[in-house]
C-alpha cells in the first residue's frame, strides 16, 4: 500500500498497519490509490459492499450450472432410450448411459434406425418427420416407434430392457399437427415368378401410394410392385421406393440376401430353359383337351369340377397372371376368376355359345419362360 503524509508531504510505502510518517514522525497520513483497473475494482468493491455479494452469489450460480451441463455424447456403451410424452405435438427422445448421463438423439446415433409412424383413425398408416431428437405427430393416432437395438459391429447396444426395438405411444392428439403426413410403405419380401419372368415386391402397407425402381435411386420408378427381368444382373438390381408426392424422400430396400438369392433363380431359369422352345406337339394336344374339358363342366355347371381342372391346368401351362388367357364375350378374365365369372353369368342368365370357342396356343420366344400362350375365346 502507498501512503502520502498530510504534514510534510512525504510518500511511501507501507502495510495495513501502518500509522505514522517515517520521515517526519506523523501520524497525519492517507492511503493513496493508484489508477490501475485493480485498485478501481477494490474501492469500488468497498464502496459498494451490498452489490459486490449479490454479483457474487449471480457468478457462482453460472458456475455450478455450467458444472451440472449433460455431456453432448454418451461414452459408456450400454444406452437405454427415454420418450418424453409431455408435449402433445411431439416426442422427445433421449439416450441414457449406466451412469445417468443423459444426451438428446441426433444422428451421432444412427445405429438406432430410429423410424416412426403413425395409424390413424381410418387405418391409413403414415411416417412421421424426426428433426432433430423430436418426433413431430401429424395426425392423430396411435404411434409406433422402432429402432435397432445393437450395432452392425456390435460396439454398441441398448440396455437389455430395450431389446424389443419398439415403443408405442397410444392416443396422441396434437393440438398442431403437422399437415405433409407420409404415406408409410413398407416391403414385407420379394421373390420372382417363374410363371411369368417378373420380380414381384411384396408390400405390407403403401400399396396404392408406392412407387418402386429395381434399378437404383435414379432407376425407373413405377406404380407397379411387378418387373420384368429384362436387363437386370447383380450391377443394377438395387431396390428403391418413394411415397406418391414424397420423390425426395426415397428409400432403400437392404435386404442384400434376397436380391441374391432372386439373382440366382434367375440364371437358374434361364439356364433350365435354355435348352427347348416350349412343349412338344403331343403336349399342346393335352393343353386343348384339358381346356375342352374345363369349358364342357363349365357349360353343364359343374363349377367345381371346372375349377379343379382349371388350377391344374393353369399349374402346369399357362401363365398365373396372364389377364388374357380367357376372353368371355368383348370381356378379358384372368385365369383364377373364370369359375366365377362364368358362374355370375349363368345365375344372371347369360347363355354362353361353348360350341363355338377357339383355343390358340402360340409357342413363346421367350428364353426366360418357353412356355406356350394359351388363349381361349368362347363367344
Amino acid at each position: 500500500m502507498r501512503y502520502k503524509c498530510l504534514d510534510c508531504g512525504h510518500e511511501f510505502e507501507g502495510s495495513s498497519y501502518t500509522t505514522e510518517c517515517p520521515e517526519c514522525g506523523s501520524t497525519n497520513i492517507v492511503q493513496i490509490y493508484s489508477d490501475t483497473p485493480i485498485e478501481k475494482l477494490k474501492k469500488w468493491i468497498k464502496e459498494n459492499k451490498l452489490i459486490s455479494c449479490f454479483i457474487l452469489i449471480i457468478l457462482i450460480l453460472i458456475l455450478v450450472g455450467q458444472c451440472e451441463k449433460p455431456p453432448d455424447t454418451i461414452e459408456k456403451e450400454i444406452y437405454s432410450l427415454d420418450f418424453d410424452q409431455s408435449n402433445k405435438n411431439y416426442c422427445i427422445v433421449y439416450l441414457e448411459d449406466s451412469e445417468g448421463n443423459r444426451v438428446n438423439y441426433s444422428e451421432r446415433y444412427n445405429f438406432l434406425n430410429l423410424e416412426a409412424t403413425i395409424d390413424d383413425e381410418n387405418g391409413d398408416t403414415y411416417t412421421l418427420n424426426i428433426k432433430d431428437n423430436k418426433i413431430y405427430y401429424c395426425t392423430r393416432g396411435e404411434v409406433t416407434v422402432n429402432y435397432k437395438t445393437e450395432s452392425s459391429d456390435g460396439n454398441q447396444k441398448l440396455d437389455a430392457k430395450f431389446v424389443r426395438g419398439e415403443q408405442s405411444i397410444p392416443n396422441v392428439n396434437p393440438n398442431n399437427p403437422k399437415k405433409n403426413c407420409t404415406p408409410h410403405i413398407e416391403i414385407n419380401d420379394m421373390y420372382y415368378d417363374q410363371n411369368t419372368c417378373e420380380i414381384v415386391i411384396s408390400l405390407v402397407k403403401g400399396k396404392s401410394h408406392a412407387y418402386i425402381s429395381i434399378t437404383g435411386k435414379d432407376g425407373n420408378f413405377k406404380k407397379s410392385s411387378r418387373f420384368d427381368i429384362d436387363g437386370i444382373n447383380e450391377e443394377n438390381f438395387d431396390i428403391w421406393y418413394y411415397a406418391k408426392g414424397f420423390k425426395e424422400g426415397k428409400k432403400e430396400y437392404k435386404d442384400k440376401k434376397q436380391k441374391k438369392k432372386i439373382l440366382k433363380e434367375i440364371e437358374g431359369h434361364k439356364k433350365n430353359n435354355s435348352k427347348g422352345d416350349g412343349y412338344s406337339n403331343d403336349i399342346i394336344d393335352k393343353i386343348k383337351q384339358d381346356i375342352k374339358s374345363i369349358l364342357t363342366n363349365l357349360q353343364n355347371k359343374n363349377y367345381d369340377k371346372a375349377e379343379e381342372l382349371i388350377e391344374e391346368a393353369a399349374t402346369l401351362y399357362i401363365r398365373l397372371n396372364d389377364k388374357e388367357a380367357f376372353k368371355i364375350g368383348d370381356e378379358f378374365i384372368n385365369v383364377w376368376a373364370v369359375r366365377t365369372h362364368v358362374q355370375m353369368l349363368h345365375d344372371a342368365g347369360e347363355i354362353l355359345n361353348f360350341k363355338d370357342f377357339k383355343i390358340e396356343i402360340k409357342r413363346s420366344t421367350n428364353t426366360c419362360n418357353p412356355n406356350p400362350k394359351i388363349n381361349v375365346t368362347i363367344p
